[in-house]
């Protein structure tokens, strides 16, 4: 295992060192890192995303029993019948295997039990800047049904994240947290800079993890092509600066996990 040192042209990634971090969700792939005395704060949780995968908004009703609204236009029972069928039917004509059904009828099954959780809300709505189709939100209608002043946000949407920055910082003395999964940085490097910088004049960076289902950039930066990052508001943190001025190396034992467990995981460092 080596270590890449970040970019010093890139230290304002560093994040701010802050007690009672922990991770919510599963192994692997759909788990965040968060603080946990924020999680306990907050009133609700507003999530863009839900791939499958709902152990995330699970771990956290079970910590605080508050309201989870999760936002995801690529799912309905519909569709997911429509998906099982077919595996169930190529799995007559000997294409496919039976572990292959079980998994899509456990998919099946795990909505089921998101739709009848009494604190979840799920939204068959993609989430946008500029509503142009009937299934369009924007971030102020999302923001609407949520009256509360200490929300946690948690954005994976392939990419769409980076248009909406600037519409959920409208918002931001409602948010105490804000978790992200920053797609295709190589592609979109200065976007990515830009959307850092200015949610940086109100929050801080608090844990960041690289997503080893992709590599480092080529430019000699050392940055991950994807990056999961938690942001905390800057009027609940207390930071000690020389704590902060330490090496700090990421991912984080025993707290960090890659998200696919076949490959290494992105092993790199602040100085």
């Amino acid at each position: 295992m080596i270590s890449r040192e970040i970019s010093k042209n890139y230290n304002f990634l560093k994040p701010k060192i802050i007690s009672s971090l922990i991770r919510l969700g599963k192994n692997f792939d759909g788990g965040y890192i968060v603080s946990q005395e924020l999680i306990k704060k907050s009133d609700g949780l507003i999530s863009f995303g839900y791939g499958n995968d709902s152990s995330f908004e699970l771990d956290y009703i079970n910590i605080t029993q508050k309201e989870v609204h999760i936002y995801d236009y690529t799912y309905n029972i519909i569709i997911l019948t429509k998906v099982l069928f077919k595996y169930f039917r190529r799995f007559l004509t000997f294409r496919k295997k039976k572990e292959d059904v079980i998994y899509h009828y456990k998919i099946l099954k795990t909505y089921f039990k998101i739709l009848q959780n009494k604190n979840i809300s799920f939204f068959q709505k993609r989430v946008t800047r500029l509503k142009k189709e009937k299934i369009d939100v924007n971030i102020q209608e999302i923001f609407n049904k949520f009256r509360n002043n200490n929300l946690v946000l948690k954005c994976d949407i392939e990419g769409a994240e980076y248009e909406i920055v600037e519409d959920l910082l409208l918002h931001k003395n409602q948010i105490c947290m804000m978790i992200f999964e920053f797609h295709w940085i190589d592609k979109k490097k200065y976007l990515f800079l830009e959307k850092i910088k200015k949610i940086q004049e109100n929050f801080s960076i608090i844990h960041i993890h690289g997503n080893n289902h992709f590599n480092f950039l080529e430019d000699g930066s050392n940055i991950p092509i994807i990056l999961e990052i938690t942001f905390a508001n800057n009027k609940y943190l207390t930071l000690d600066k020389e704590s902060n001025s330490l090496p700090l190396f990421y991912p984080i034992k025993n707290l960090d996990q890659p998200c696919t467990p076949i490959k290494e995981d992105l092993y790199f460092h602040f100085n």
